[in-house]
C-alpha cells in the first residue's frame, strides 16, 4: 500500500517541464514500410503537435532484415521536438513482449502504442491526446474497420476477441484494439506487475481504470505482409 500511495504522491506534484509523450512501436521485419512510416510520423508530430516533446521508442523484435539500421540512421536527424530511440531484443519474443519492454522504459506523461507498418494513422494521436486531456487514464482506439483484412479475417478476429472477453471477464471492443494511450499513473502500476505469458492489454485493463474508447479505421499495409499469421493467431 505504501508503494501505491507514493506513486500517487509523486504524480500529484506539478511538472515543471514540457509534457513528454512517448510512442511505443513494436518492430519486426518492416524494412519496406519504414521509409514512409518514419517521415510521415515525425512530420506530423513536428507540424501539428509542437506543444509536446516526443520520444519515439522502437522495440526491434530481432528483425532479420534492415529494419534496425533504417530506424537507427533516421534517428540521427529528427525534428527539434522529436527524438527516436531503438532497442533490439536479444531474441524474437513476440509483439506483446516487445510492447511491454517499451512500456517499461517509457518516461512520458502519456504513452501511446501503435503499429510500425503504417496501418495506424498519425491523426488518431490527436484524438487520444484530447481524451487524455479530458481526464481519461486509458484510451482504447478500437478498430471500426480493418482495410487490411478480408471479411473472413475480420470475422475470425471478432471471434477471437469475443472469446478473450469471455475467458478474462474484461470487456474489449469487439473489433479489437491495436492502438491505445495510457497515462503515467496506470503505467507505473502496470510496470510493477511481474506477470509473464499474458496479453499485455488485458493485464493493463485488469488494473481497474475504466477505459475510454474511440474508433478509427485501420489502413491497409503500406508494403509487405503481416507477420501476425493465422497460426500465430491460433
Amino acid at each position: 500500500m505504501n508503494n501505491i500511495e507514493q506513486i500517487f504522491d509523486d504524480f500529484n506534484k506539478k511538472s515543471e517541464h514540457k509534457q513528454i509523450i512517448s510512442i511505443v512501436l513494436p518492430l519486426y521485419n518492416e524494412e519496406e514500410c519504414l521509409p514512409k512510416v518514419l517521415p510521415e510520423l515525425t512530420e506530423y508530430l513536428a507540424n501539428f503537435q509542437k506543444n509536446y516533446d516526443w520520444e519515439i521508442i522502437f522495440i526491434d523484435d530481432c528483425s532479420k532484415d534492415k529494419s534496425f539500421p533504417i530506424v537507427n540512421d533516421f534517428a540521427k536527424n529528427t525534428p527539434e521536438n522529436v527524438k527516436i530511440a531503438i532497442l533490439k531484443l536479444s531474441k524474437n519474443s513476440g509483439s506483446h513482449v516487445a510492447i511491454t519492454s517499451g512500456l517499461n522504459i517509457s518516461r512520458a506523461d502519456f504513452t501511446i502504442i501503435m503499429a510500425s507498418d503504417g496501418q495506424d494513422p498519425p491523426e488518431v494521436i490527436e484524438k487520444l491526446l484530447t481524451e487524455w486531456k479530458n481526464g481519461s487514464k486509458i484510451i482504447l482506439a478500437a478498430r471500426e474497420d480493418n482495410l487490411d483484412h478480408s471479411f473472413i479475417g475480420n470475422f475470425f478476429s471478432k471471434c477471437a476477441w469475443t472469446f478473450m472477453n469471455w475467458a478474462t471477464g474484461i470487456q474489449m471492443p469487439e473489433g479489437g484494439c491495436d492502438m491505445l494511450g495510457v497515462d503515467k499513473l496506470p503505467l507505473a502500476v502496470f510496470n510493477k506487475m511481474d506477470e509473464r505469458n499474458t496479453t499485455f492489454i488485458y493485464r493493463l485493463l485488469s488494473i481497474g481504470f475504466a477505459p475510454t474508447t474511440l474508433y478509427y479505421t485501420k489502413k491497409e499495409r503500406i508494403a509487405g505482409k503481416s507477420k501476425w499469421n493465422f497460426a500465430k493467431k491460433i
